[in-house]
């Protein structure tokens, strides 16, 4: 009996002696916690202005827990700071902890608990915007520094055919009155793309004032219930061709503005530029880093026009957009073949006749037609584009042939007198030097030295910013390639603004049509929508 005694006084002891040690480590830090136990700070820009993320650090209340005390310490000072109340800021991209000291008490004893609290910091401000280029598999994609401001709707329908004629021919007259105020002075090889300056003016019609609106109508021979065509030229031009084969035929078309960084602009019209003209949004640095600004921008150009034109157009620190549509497009002359035949002959060039290679294209219906000034005929791409030369006759000059008017007949003929009235068909092929033709033009003194643009030269207010704005030069750049394989062609518009003060006949009869001196083409596609027009004096 004495034995069991001892044995239960002695289990009291120990459970005394338990009873009075403090929690332990386990059961305290049931007590002490906190809210979070990691977050994400980032540093953005907003309307201009750097902006560091930040976050309190929260214990969490616990019943019979009362809290007496609470320091903060942070493992990288310069990655992410805390005040001594638990306010984390960020201050550069990185990872630190936190470790709160926590002093408590709970049940009538003080505590001490060490919690960590987790901090990743991002700098947003230099995240690169990666819109989906569509790029050559033999061009590789090059980081752009800009961020995207607005995003462009996919395009879901198909459209295979541009229904509306009358726009189509005022585009055409638009495009052979530009090229002949372009080419005026020209005696050498030239081209341009006026399908590319008119998406470019026709974003600037988009978001002008009536001063702008007046000047581009003007320009254009357009009306204002026109310009609402723009939308459904560009899916046109460019859904339609989503089922070639990429490696031989494309066209890409692209609108897009780029704002100075910290410009603040009106989101509903930028909304407007992604709907209703496909027109991608960049923030970029034109005023603080203008080197990097012009560099983004040049690689965005040799990205959508495949590598053909890669050249910075030194838009200058002052600007506070820029306004550019790219146009890139190739097509080979035969899917079946990797090449047409060529052989030599000689072409005459203002300074002699010389030996050049020639390219014998395929038989295609119809015969040589001709005016007062020259001749003209086609010859087709695989997708059916067409490239139209222009010869003038003797005693006349390519210059007379290239005007406006004339081009304008010759862009109307679409018959070229297939079948004669003995009911036998004409088929002809085109004889033509391969070329490569390379040009920039300053539409800005073009346009100024026709008295056109002059409100928007001068002064002009846009709904997309709040001051007045000023445009201050229009550049224009385009490379065309025509070669034994095909054509291929490259265009840029920027637009810059500053802040301002059958049945089958019996008989087939064949010709020919040699282009063995200088010469105009048109390229187009099948509903004669200008994508090129040039000439040609000397094709070496």
């Amino acid at each position: 009996m004495k034995k069991l005694l001892c044995l239960f006084i002695s289990a009291i002891m120990v459970v005394s002696i338990f009873a009075s040690f403090p929690l332990s480590s386990s059961a305290a830090s049931k007590k002490v916690s906190l809210k979070k136990s990691s977050i994400t700070l980032r540093i953005s820009k907003k309307k201009g202005r750097t902006v560091y993320g930040s976050a309190n650090i929260i214990v969490k209340k616990i019943k019979g827990v009362s809290v007496k005390k609470i320091t903060y310490k942070s493992s990288d000072k310069k990655i992410a700071k805390v005040s001594s109340k638990g306010k984390v800021k960020a201050k550069k991209a990185g990872r630190a902890k936190i470790t709160a000291t926590v002093t408590y008490k709970y049940k009538k004893r003080t505590r001490v608990k060490s919690l960590t609290f987790k901090v990743t910091v991002k700098d947003v401000r230099a995240k690169t915007a990666k819109p989906t280029y569509p790029t050559s598999p033999t061009e590789p994609t090059e980081e752009i520094n800009a961020k995207a401001l607005n995003k462009v709707p996919e395009q879901k329908e198909n459209i295979e055919n541009f229904s509306n004629k009358e726009f189509l021919e005022k585009l055409s007259k638009f495009s052979n009155k530009l090229y002949a105020m372009s080419a005026k002075d020209e005696a050498n090889n030239y081209t341009m793309s006026p399908v590319s300056v008119y998406m470019a003016v026709s974003l600037l019609y988009s978001i002008g004032d009536e001063g702008v609106k007046s000047d581009i109508k003007e320009l254009t021979g357009m009306v204002d219930s026109d310009f609402a065509n723009t939308k459904e030229l560009f899916r046109y031009l460019t859904k339609k061709h989503e089922s070639f084969n990429q490696t031989f035929s494309q066209l890409r078309l692209t609108n897009s503005i780029w704002l100075n960084e910290g410009l603040e602009t009106n989101p509903e019209v930028l909304n407007m530029l992604a709907n209703d003209y496909y027109c991608n949004a960049y923030e970029t640095t034109f005023s603080s880093n203008n080197h990097q600004a012009n560099e983004d921008i040049r690689k965005f150009i040799k990205q959508q026009t495949n590598g053909l034109i890669n050249q910075s157009f030194n838009i200058p620190s002052s600007t506070l957009f820029a306004l550019i549509n790219t146009l890139y497009f190739k097509d080979v002359w035969d899917l079946e073949r990797d090449r047409l035949r060529t052989e030599t002959r000689a072409f005459t060039t203002p300074s002699g006749t010389k030996q050049h290679e020639f390219i014998l294209g395929e038989y295609v219906d119809g015969q040589v037609q001709e005016t007062d000034l020259c001749y003209y005929f086609y010859t087709k791409t695989s997708m059916g584009y067409k490239a139209k030369f222009i010869l003038p006759k003797s005693g006349h000059t390519l210059k007379e042939c290239m005007t406006s008017e004339h081009l304008d007949k010759i862009n109307r003929d679409t018959e070229f007198n297939v079948y004669d009235k003995d009911s036998k068909k004409h088929l002809t092929r085109c004889i033509f030097p391969s070329f490569k033709v390379d040009s920039s033009t300053k539409l800005k003194e073009i346009f100024a030295d026709n008295n056109l643009l002059t409100n928007t030269f001068s002064l002009y207010y846009s709904p997309l910013v709040t001051q007045p704005l000023q445009v201050s030069d229009i550049k224009h750049k385009v490379i065309v390639d025509v070669s034994k394989t095909g054509i291929e062609g490259a265009a840029v518009t920027i637009i810059i603004s500053k802040a301002g003060t059958a049945y089958e006949p019996d008989e087939k009869v064949y010709h020919d049509f040699v282009i063995d001196k200088n010469f105009g083409f048109i390229i187009t596609d099948k509903s004669d929508v200008v994508l090129f027009e040039g000439q040609i004096t000397d094709p070496s």
